[in-house]
C-alpha cells in the first residue's frame, strides 16, 4: 500500500508557507480574479481547463481558495454573512487584510471581522474598549474580549449579562483569562440561567479555573440539574487544576463509576488526563486504574452507542488498549469493527492488516465507507484517492465535502479544487478554509 512520504508532508509545509507571501505584490492571476469576483460558473470552466491542461498546480489552488473567500467577506451581510465571517478563525492568517477591510464597515458581518482580528492580535483599529457602549453587540464583544484585567472586573461583569450572547460569550472567555474570584458569583450564575449554551459552558469552564471547595461543590449541584452539554463543560471545570485539588478530582471519579452514557465515559478519559502534573502517588495510580476500567468495559459490554465512543476515547498509551482493539475490529457490529481498525491502523504492528480492510469499507457502498476513506487519508494512503476523487460529482454534499477534505490531508490539492466552484456555499467555503489552514500529514 502507497503512502505520503515524509519528505512530502514536509514541502507541503513549505509551500502553504509561502504561498500566500509569494502572491504579495504580483499580479493575481485571470483565475484568483474570477475566484474573487464570485462567478462560479465562469470560475468552475476555469479550473477544469487548467487541471486539463496541467497548468493548476498547488500554489495557485490555495491562491483560488484564498481569493474566494475574499471575495464572500467583502460580500457578505446580515447574520448569515456573520456567522460566515465567524466561521473562518481556523484559517484567517492569510485572510486578515480582507477581514480589515471589512471590519471597516460598521454591521454585525463588520464587528465579527474585527473580533476574528482581536482575537488573533491583529486588530489596527480604535481600542476595543471604545466600543463598550456600541449599539451593535457584535462590536461590543470587542470591548468585552478584551476586559481580562484586573481593573475590568465591573465592566466585565456587566458584560456577562448583556442582552447579547455574542458579549456574554467574550466576556465568559475574557473571565477564563482574568481567574478572579470577583467574578466567581456572576460565572456561576451564568452557568445555571443563561439561555445561551456556549455562554453557560464557557462561564463554568472560567468557575472552574477561579477554582476552591465552594466551586466544586456549586458545580456538583449544577450537574446534577445540567443537560448534557452543561455536565461535559463541568467535567472540564473539574479538571482545572484549581478545583481538581479543591475537590474536583473526587467529583470527576465519582461521575464516571456511577454515572452513565456519554457523559460518565467522558468523565472517566478527563480524569485520565488531568492532574497537576506531578508524579502520581498510589491512591491517584488505583483511581486512574479504576477510570480506564470503566472505558474498557464499556467498550466490551455498554450500550451499541457507549462500545463506540469508549473505543475512540481509550487512551492509545495505555498497555490494555491495543487488545481491546483487537478484539472489537472482529465485532458482528460493523461500526464497532471500523473504529477499532481506524485506531489499529495507527500502530505498526497492525498498520498493513488494517489499511487493507479499510480499504475494503472505503471500495464499498454503505455508509461505512466515509468514515474509511476519511481514515486512510489520515493515515496518508495514496490507494483511496480514486474513490475519492471519484466523489468529487456526487449529488451529495456531505459526500463531496468529506471526499474534499480527505484529498487534502493525503495532498492531492489539485484535485480537491472543482470543489471551489461548489454550488454549495457551505461545501466550497469549509473546502477553501481547510486548503488555508489544513496540512497532509508526515508519515
Amino acid at each position: 500500500m502507497q503512502h505520503l512520504s515524509r519528505p512530502t508532508a514536509v514541502a507541503s509545509w513549505r509551500l502553504i508557507f509561502w504561498s500566500g507571501v509569494l502572491l504579495v505584490g504580483c499580479a493575481r492571476p485571470a483565475i484568483v480574479e474570477t475566484a474573487q469576483g464570485g462567478d462560479l460558473v465562469r470560475l468552475r470552466q476555469s479550473i477544469a481547463a487548467e487541471q486539463k491542461a496541467g497548468t493548476l498546480d498547488e500554489k495557485k489552488t490555495r491562491a483560488i481558495a484564498r481569493g474566494m473567500l475574499e471575495g464572500d467577506i467583502q460580500r457578505s451581510r446580515g447574520s448569515e454573512g456573520a456567522d460566515f465571517v465567524a466561521s473562518l478563525r481556523s484559517c484567517a492568517e492569510p485572510l486578515e487584510d480582507a477581514l480589515s477591510n471589512r471590519a471597516e464597515t460598521r454591521d454585525a458581518t463588520g464587528g465579527e471581522a474585527a473580533l476574528v482580528l482581536v482575537e488573533r492580535n491583529a486588530w489596527c483599529g480604535a481600542s476595543p474598549s471604545s466600543f463598550a457602549s456600541d449599539e451593535d453587540g457584535a462590536w461590543r464583544a470587542l470591548a468585552a474580549h478584551e476586559a481580562d484585567g484586573s481593573g475590568d472586573a465591573p465592566q466585565r461583569r456587566a458584560f456577562l449579562i448583556d442582552r447579547d450572547e455574542r458579549v456574554r460569550r467574550a466576556a465568559a472567555d475574557a473571565a477564563l483569562s482574568a481567574k478572579s474570584s470577583a467574578d466567581l458569583s456572576v460565572l456561576l450564575e451564568a452557568g445555571r440561567v443563561d439561555p445561551d449554551p456556549l455562554t453557560r459552558s464557557r462561564a463554568l469552564r472560567a468557575a472552574g479555573a477561579i477554582g476552591g471547595e465552594g466551586v466544586a461543590l456549586a458545580l456538583r449541584d449544577r450537574f446534577d440539574a445540567g443537560d448534557e452539554g452543561d455536565r461535559l463543560a463541568i467535567l472540564d471545570a473539574w479538571a482545572e487544576e484549581a478545583t481538581w485539588q479543591a475537590g474536583g478530582r473526587a467529583e470527576l471519579l465519582y461521575a464516571s463509576h456511577h454515572g452513565s452514557g456519554p457523559v460518565a465515559l467522558a468523565a472517566a478519559v478527563t480524569f485520565l488526563r488531568a492532574g497537576d502534573g506531578s508524579k502520581p502517588t498510589p491512591e491517584l495510580q488505583s483511581e486512574r486504574a479504576g477510570a480506564f476500567a470503566r472505558l474498557a468495559r464499556a467498550s466490551v459490554d455498554g450500550t451499541a452507542s457507549e462500545r463506540r465512543l469508549a473505543l475512540r476515547l481509550l487512551p492509545t498509551e495505555h498497555p490494555e488498549t491495543e487488545a481491546l482493539l483487537l478484539t472489537a475490529s472482529k465485532d458482528a457490529d460493523l461500526e464497532v469493527a471500523l473504529i477499532a481498525t481506524v485506531r489499529l491502523a495507527g500502530r505498526a504492528a497492525h498498520q498493513k492488516a488494517a489499511e487493507t480492510r479499510l480499504l475494503e469499507w472505503a471500495r464499498g457502498e454503505g455508509s461505512l465507507r466515509f468514515e474509511a476513506r476519511a481514515a486512510l487519508s489520515v493515515y496518508g494512503s495514496l490507494d483511496v484517492l480514486p474513490l475519492l476523487t471519484a466523489e468529487i460529482g456526487s449529488k451529495d454534499a456531505r459526500a463531496r465535502l468529506l471526499a474534499g477534505t480527505s484529498l487534502i490531508r493525503t495532498g492531492a490539492v489539485v484535485d480537491a479544487a472543482p470543489l471551489l466552484a461548489d454550488t454549495d456555499p457551505g461545501v466550497r467555503r469549509s473546502i477553501a478554509c481547510r486548503l488555508l489552514s489544513q496540512l497532509p500529514p508526515a508519515r
